[in-house]
This record gives structure tokens, C-alpha cells and sequence, in this order.
């Protein structure tokens, strides 16, 4: 009865071992980041799949700018023999021209791929299209206000710098006095106080950064 258990496992394990084998030589995968090549069992056969890079040619309307760029999807699994998949990391698209675009533009574009190479369908790209902005730093000087009577208060640091963005015809006209942090004193009382001021900006225009995020405001009384 013994011997014959040990035959039956020992005929379990070799069909396990045979099947595990046909399915190695049918199938073999090499993954490397995003690449994957899978090699079939038909010799010179292969599949990769690899990031899809998008083509942008020409500009936008002057005072437009690209705002960011998407592809669906972001992979794609080529066809063909496996020397000429090994040498391939990224695929381009065809070209997506956005000359004076001044809104969003989406198009469904071919692949560029080499002789012998073929993908499943096409790739959607779409491409925001917002007006240009630019960035503003500026060292500003911290105002304590509407501190009640009697007590005198002091920011440390007195000067925070602060970065802002917006359309380009607003941030490039900026003047001193159109970015201000404020610090409102109202419920102050005697003490010190960590705070972070608030920072005022014109329409159009965002805060993007202010630093330090807080300052520390001490506050003392006139006379003792």
C-alpha cells in the first residue's frame, strides 16, 4: 500500500513538473520598468508594451501656453519580431499640431512604428491649452494692523517672501504695493504668537508660495 502511494505522488509530481516545463517554453516573460517582452513559443515572435510619447508641433496664440498633455492609454503592446522590440523603449505618435490653438485639443493619431511592427488601434491625445503665466517672487514687509490701543507688537522676520503666478500681462505689471501680508492684530493680546499672515494679491493673480509659512509676533504693552 506504501509503495503504491509513493508511486501515484511520484506520478503527481512529474505531470506538475512536465506541465510547468510546456508552459515555460511556451511562454517566457523579461519585465524591465514599464517594458515587458513577452516571447511566444514561435521562434522570432514577440509582444512589448512600452509608454506612448506624444508629438506636439508648432505653438499657441500668442499668449497661450501648453498646460499639460495626456495620452489614452499611456501604454500600448506592440507586434513583431523580437530584434526589432528589443531596441524599443518609447513609441511616437503622429504629429498633433497645436499652432494658435487657444482652447483644448484632442485627436485620435496613428503610431509611428517600424517596418514589421504592428499595435492594437490608436492613441487619443489631448492637450490643454490655457493662457501663458508667469511667476512673481518678491520680498514683502509684514503689516501688523488694527492692534488695540496701548500695545506695540513686532514680526520676526519682518520681511517674507512671497511667489505668486498669473497671466503674464498681470504679474509682469505688478508694483510693490499690489502684494501685501497682513497680520490682524484685533484679538491680540500681550504674548507671542506663531501666525501666518495673509497674503493679498490681485484678481487674476494666485499665490503660489509663501515663505516663511509663519512668522512669530510678539506683542508688549506701551508702558509697563
Amino acid at each position: 500500500m506504501r509503495g503504491r502511494l509513493s508511486t501515484i505522488v511520484g506520478e503527481r509530481w512529474l505531470l506538475f513538473l512536465l506541465s510547468l516545463a510546456i508552459a515555460a517554453g511556451l511562454w517566457f516573460s523579461v519585465k524591465e520598468g514599464t517594458r515587458q517582452v513577452i516571447f511566444p513559443g514561435r521562434p522570432g515572435a514577440a509582444l512589448l508594451t512600452v509608454p506612448v510619447v506624444p508629438t506636439l508641433v508648432g505653438a499657441p496664440a500668442e499668449g497661450f501656453a501648453v498646460r499639460g498633455v495626456e495620452v489614452r492609454p499611456p501604454l500600448v503592446t506592440l507586434a513583431g519580431p523580437m530584434e526589432v522590440l528589443e531596441k524599443i523603449d518609447t513609441v511616437s505618435t503622429a504629429e498633433v499640431n497645436i499652432s494658435d490653438a487657444r482652447a483644448d485639443i484632442t485627436r485620435t493619431v496613428e503610431l509611428r512604428l517600424p517596418p514589421g511592427v504592428r499595435s492594437i488601434g490608436a492613441v487619443t491625445v489631448n492637450v490643454r491649452i490655457g493662457p501663458a503665466t508667469l511667476r512673481f517672487i518678491r520680498e514683502t514687509p509684514v503689516e501688523l494692523q488694527r492692534l488695540p490701543d496701548g500695545l506695540r507688537a513686532e514680526a520676526t522676520p519682518a520681511v517674507v517672501t512671497v511667489e505668486v503666478e498669473g497671466p503674464a500681462a498681470l504679474t509682469g505689471a505688478l508694483r510693490p504695493a499690489d502684494l501685501r501680508a497682513v497680520v490682524d492684530g484685533a484679538a491680540l493680546a500681550p504674548g507671542i504668537y506663531r501666525i501666518r499672515p495673509q497674503v493679498l494679491v490681485p484678481s487674476g493673480v494666485r499665490l503660489v508660495a509663501l515663505r516663511p509659512r509663519e512668522i512669530v509676533v510678539t506683542v508688549r504693552r506701551l508702558y509697563p
